[in-house]
């Protein structure tokens, strides 16, 4: 399976925020996607495009669209983090509480729930297999091939949470992750393989059997556990008959213990945002940093000193420099403020001196272009901290506007929220500084809702 490198037309609005808190929606001219851009945005986070056969293109999509990125994590991320994401994702796809543990304590013995993990023994690492944290792609094929069947010698290599081992599932899940522009490490892309693969049926009756049993066992409790472990085990770990060996259960009824009554949201909510600071897009509103943007091949002097009403970007655009940060990550697509400004004014925006536009929710619903809409955006003003997290467990950005102490000005700023550190504080990207200052600040969620005038939501 190849990959075409072409590009694909993409419409979509943005979203723009007053100082008095509106969502504004717009749209804006196609933008080509090289495969450069298509291997640079690609990332084991879980943003991704997606082949789209009608264009020959790509389409982009998150793993946050379906649900799918609240179970995604970092190959970096801690045991108790990736059992209570994979205890969440398979508790969200209808599993009981023992057929999860079934799972998980077979893949325990098998991986330690790592979706790095390479038989025998080791896991592979961006410095000693860079391509297996890249997209599946045929470029890197036959690198990924040549590792995990141990120079085509089958059976004798398992990679990932299940170990995964002969020909054909490998086959299988090497396209899983080329369809899905996902690398091999992918923890969510493992995640929906395995479920799908739990669908299947093969030609061993006995296995099919067991596949049967388990996915229609309907018993749950600790009592439950050991039951769940052995139908797991007997349809795709064995070839359908067999004890199931107790270090399997020892491991499915701990995580069981552990997990009992949870629903993993803890996990959700921490991993589901825009944290990846190796593929976020961001940009200034300055002309001060002569490079104004990260991950991106634009800079600030195409657009610092470009008009807006009476004033000009750098003066008074922080709002349009939210917006494109927002717009591009969401789109995976390069959007800079001067395309967003040329749009506003394509649909005939006013500006006035200080940044504040007028509304054209109006205007733009007459232009006829609402059918073009492909990127959404909610009023949020006066949301508790909770409902912030909420919106960014479930994919989303926030564009949030202020006044008083940093992020914000005495005469009114607008930044981006971006996600929440493990301390608990907001990531928070501020086109008001430079790149390497206003990239990825943290705030204290209190100084950002004390001094809030408007917060609105944009997401796909």
């Amino acid at each position: 399976m190849k990959r075409k490198s072409s590009a694909t037309k993409l419409k979509y609005i943005f979203a723009v925020l007053l100082i008095i808190s509106s969502a504004i929606f717009y749209t804006a001219q196609a933008f080509a996607l090289t495969e450069a851009q298509f291997r640079k945005i690609n990332s084991y986070d879980g943003r991704f495009y997606l082949p789209d056969a009608a264009s020959g293109g790509y389409t982009f999509s998150r793993w946050c669209d379906g649900g799918n990125g609240k179970y995604d994590l970092p190959t970096t991320a801690s045991y108790d983090e990736r059992e209570a994401t994979i205890w969440a994702y398979f508790r969200s796809k209808g599993m009981t509480e023992a057929q999860t543990a079934g799972i998980m304590g077979n893949w325990m013995q098998e991986s330690g729930l790592s979706s790095t993990s390479l038989q025998p023994s080791s896991n592979v690492t961006p410095s000693t297999h860079p391509y297996m944290f890249e997209p599946v792609t045929s470029s890197n094929w036959d690198q990924i091939k040549n590792l995990i069947r141990n120079n085509y010698k089958p059976g004798e290599t398992g990679f990932g949470f299940a170990q995964w081992t002969y020909y054909s599932i490998q086959d299988d899940l090497m396209d899983f992750a080329q369809e899905r522009g996902a690398a091999m490490t992918s923890f969510a892309m493992q995640l929906e393989f395995a479920w799908s693969t739990m669908q299947k049926r093969n030609g061993n009756s006995a296995q099919n059997a067991a596949r049967d049993n388990f996915m229609g066992f309907t018993n749950d409790g600790a009592s439950a556990v050991i039951e769940a472990t052995q139908y797991y085990y007997n349809g795709f770990e064995n070839t359908g008959s067999g004890t199931v060996p107790s270090a399997r259960v020892t491991y499915a009824e701990g995580i069981y213990n552990d997990q009992h009554g949870s629903n993993g949201s803890t996990a959700e909510i921490t991993h589901c945002d825009f944290m990846d600071d190796s593929i976020f897009i961001y940009y200034t509103q300055g002309c001060w940093d002569p490079i104004g943007s990260r991950n991106s091949s634009h800079k600030a002097v195409e657009w610092c000193n470009q008009n807006i009403g009476n004033d000009t970007i750098q003066g008074a655009g922080c709002y349009i420099v939210s917006i494109a940060i927002a717009v591009s990550n969401l789109l995976g697509q390069e959007v800079t403020p001067l395309d967003v400004r040329d749009l506003m004014n394509s649909v005939g925006t006013g500006f006035s001196a200080g940044g504040a536009a007028q509304s054209i929710l109006g205007k733009v619903a007459r232009f006829g272009v609402p059918e073009y809409y492909n990127l959404s955006a909610d009023d949020i003003s006066g949301a508790s901290a909770a409902t912030v997290e909420q919106v960014l467990a479930d994919g989303k950005l926030i564009i949030v506007g202020g006044n008083g102490p940093a992020p914000f000005t005495t005469n009114g700023h607008f930044v981006v929220i971006r996600g929440i550190d493990p301390d608990g504080s907001w990531v928070v990207s501020n086109p008001g500084n430079n790149a390497d200052s206003g990239f990825r600040q943290t705030y204290d969620p209190s100084v950002i809702l004390n001094n809030m005038t408007s917060m609105s939501t944009v997401y796909k």
